[in-house]
């Protein structure tokens, strides 16, 4: 299957610049498109963003799949679902 990856924000950079199209096995879960990222992404993702040992994101991060956010890495993935990686930055006036 099919699917394209972005990241928003500082992952954006480090996700390859722009959406990416990434093969995937038919039965592939979020915890699969997670390990092709460690394979493909995982020394340009600064650790403070990327857990090498764990194969997942750290921090304020959300996962979404066709604009739905998504908690759960069993999720899965169907050809020519759209996923966004999404560092969540709080802050402002007060």
């Amino acid at each position: 299957m099919k699917i394209t990856l972005a990241g928003t924000g500082p992952l954006r950079q480090y996700l390859g610049g722009g959406p990416e199209v990434v093969r995937l096995p038919d039965d592939s879960v979020l915890t699969d498109l997670f390990q092709w990222i460690e394979e493909h992404h995982a020394s340009e993702l600064p650790d403070y963003l990327w857990d090498s040992r764990r194969h997942k994101f750290r921090g304020p991060m959300v996962i979404a799949i066709g604009g739905r956010p998504v908690l759960d890495t069993n999720t899965a993935l169907t050809d020519g679902d759209e996923v966004t990686v999404m560092y969540v930055v709080a802050g402002g006036c007060p």
